[in-house]
């Protein structure tokens, strides 16, 4: 992509200045200087404040780890044991310290082996820069040894891609990289690195090390404006809204999260929230009913289901939170607000009004034409009767359940895990993906949304141990915590030792079912139970030893009355521990089928019977 071209292809709406880290140009230089290009990409990076880069070093990027020897006082390389971990390494840490992760590999099988993390990481709109060694410029095309054309496996799987064919081109390839990565919806983006371009020299200024400085917001176009003027009034004669505040929220910085928090607190409207905005009002708070959609709490499908208003910010209407298009929240009028106009038109599902605007730049207006319509207040119409309705909802408790003697739940599992680790001041929870993932969101208590890491638009598994490496590099104070289930475990679990090996307190909980849960969920649903190659027939205790041998510290748990004790000698442990946890062979619920409206969800059977119960006391 050319310089010129992916300046003039940026969004039109930028955010203003919030929390988040928005990158600086380049400064003027100071000195005429020799330089090679891997000095001066080198120079570059610490130049936009990046203090950290995860990777991998290979034949076609050695001159840049020459050069990162030289500037090692400046900024810090952690080799991870594999490409694939360093790049969700970089998504983790990305996520806790809200600025760009950074990536370095090798040519080829190096490049290839980052590319499930850089569609992670476009599909969650996470700010990454892979930096890919590449073959001499010469040699391109000609299938040369460890030789493959990053430009075209990358393109449809990043945010923009570029490819260095001049030394001189580096600041402004840089520049632009930066500026793409982190305006809009932030995404990853490759530089190809040619190594005779890593290894040529030219005269060029040294680069002092940048401020973060703040970019201006453009105004927000005079029709946007009267839609959300309108969405504003809709709001206040509204009988039953509800607002859905997704992962745009927490992109757009702690201002828009904070404003989230007061249109709340003042107005009561109830919250859902997506996967990936988990956290954005806090959990505890009665507004919040928690996540909507597939796996979504029974009153937060119900609510949206008979809302007569849905205000969604920064979330995506996908096939996953909406259910059957045809049948989401039919009596409501729908307004959604994203900074991406691919999210507002999505072919899936699209809100009767979309409104291209930064969470915070479009609350705030918002908020702006609200307070105008209500002599300085977020008047709402008398919502008593619907936080009744919600209340009866909530009565139905769709994520408890019946736990015995004698094995464990999953769901009553993470409720006892959540009830020790939530009185923590802060921690970080990151899961692999299954049903355990799912049983996470249910249940975690979350007091702001950079608190829970997870792949959400790409269902990645092995995500969950790297990018909590990732978080612990970014925050090393912070408690952080792995969700696991028993086929995610086996998934990059080489970056375990090496989380070891750099005393990094990681604390893994792996919940043992002896099988892949939620495959084995659909086929039990879907086909007939015929559970085709999903068995994993582990023996208890197999994780904990190996864990062992890395040189961690582990335990299994197998009966309930155990696990209380366990879970706190895990918490108080000092390095790095790993609890085992013989679960259930059971289904996670609530669950809406592929297919069904939100509010045909399938519960468990102590949720259905609080249903009939409820039911029969109504019609009595």
């Amino acid at each position: 992509m050319d310089t010129q071209q992916a300046i003039e292809e940026q969004p039109t709406i930028a955010r203003e200045n919030t929390a988040h880290y928005v990158p600086a140009p380049t400064p003027q230089a100071q000195l005429d200087v020799q330089m090679t290009g891997a000095d001066l990409l080198i120079d570059c990076l610490i130049s936009k404040n990046i203090e950290d880069i995860f990777g991998y070093p290979g034949g076609a990027i050695l001159p840049v780890y020459d050069a990162l020897i030289r500037r090692s006082e400046d900024i810090r390389h952690l080799t991870t044991f594999a490409e694939a971990g360093a790049a969700r390494a970089a998504e983790g840490y990305s996520r806790v310290k809200s600025k760009p992760g950074v990536v370095i590999t090798t040519s080829g099988p190096g490049a290839l082996n980052t590319v499930t993390a850089i569609k992670d990481a476009q599909a969650d709109s996470v700010p990454i820069l892979v930096i890919t060694g590449q073959v001499h410029s010469h040699r391109i095309g000609t299938e040369v040894f460890q030789e493959a054309d990053i430009v075209a496996t990358m393109s449809s799987n990043a945010k923009a891609v570029f490819q260095i064919t001049k030394i001189e081109d580096i600041p402004d390839i840089m520049d632009t990289a930066f500026r793409t990565m982190t305006t809009g919806r932030p995404g990853p983006v490759i530089i190809d690195f040619p190594k005779d371009i890593q290894e040529q020299s030219c005269m060029t200024r040294t680069i002092p090390t940048a401020t973060v400085s703040d970019i201006t917001a453009e105004i927000i176009a005079p029709q946007t404006d009267y839609n959300l003027e309108q969405a504003a009034i809709t709001l206040m004669t509204a009988q039953r809204p509800v607002m859905v505040f997704g992962n745009g929220v927490r992109i757009s910085g702690n201002a828009a999260i904070g404003l989230a928090r007061e249109i709340i607190n003042e107005t009561g409207i109830p919250v859902v929230e997506t996967l990936l905005g988990r956290g954005t009002i806090q959990t505890t708070k009665p507004q919040n009913l928690g996540m909507g959609g597939m796996h979504g709490l029974y009153e937060a499908n119900m609510a949206m289901q008979n809302a007569d208003v849905i205000l969604n910010v920064g979330g995506r209407f996908d096939d996953r939170f909406v259910g059957n298009p045809n049948e989401f929240a039919p009596h409501a009028k729908i307004i959604h607000i994203d900074i991406d106009p691919k999210t507002l038109s999505n072919r899936f599902y699209h809100a009767e009004t979309g409104i291209q605007a930064d969470a915070f730049k479009g609350l705030t207006r918002l908020t702006n034409h609200w307070r105008t319509h209500g002599q300085g207040a977020l008047k709402t119409q008398n919502l008593e009767s619907w936080h009744d309705q919600i209340l009866q909802w909530k009565e139905i408790d769709c994520r408890g359940v019946q736990q015995n003697d004698e094995s464990i739940h999953p769901a009553w599992l993470m409720a006892q895990l959540n009830r020790r680790i939530s009185v923590l001041p802060d921690y970080t929870i990151s899961t692999e993906v299954g049903q355990h993932q799912m049983w996470a969101a249910q249940h975690f208590d979350f007091t702001h949304p950079r608190q829970f890491l997870t792949s959400g638009g790409l269902g990645t598994m092995g995500y969950g141990k790297p990018a909590a490496i990732g978080a612990l590099i970014a925050d090393p104070n912070k408690p952080t915590f792995v969700i696991s289930g028993d086929a995610s475990f086996y998934m990059n679990m080489q970056e375990l030792p090496w989380s070891i090996q750099n005393d990094l307190p990681l604390k893994i909980v792996v919940l043992k079912s002896k099988g892949m849960g939620m495959v084995q969920q659909w086929q039990d649903r879907f086909y007939d139970g015929r559970r085709s190659n999903s068995n994993l027939d582990t023996p208890t205790g197999t994780y904990a030893k190996m864990f062992k041998g890395m040189g961690g510290e582990a335990m299994s748990v197998t009966r309930p009355q155990n696990l209380d004790s366990s879970i706190k000698k895990m918490i108080s442990a000092s390095g790095a521990f790993l609890l085992e946890v013989s679960v259930d062979d059971t289904h996670c619920t609530p669950m809406v089928p592929a297919g069904k409206a939100n509010d045909q969800m399938v519960l468990s059977d102590e949720a259905e019977a609080r249903v009939r119960k409820q039911i029969q006391r109504e019609l009595t």
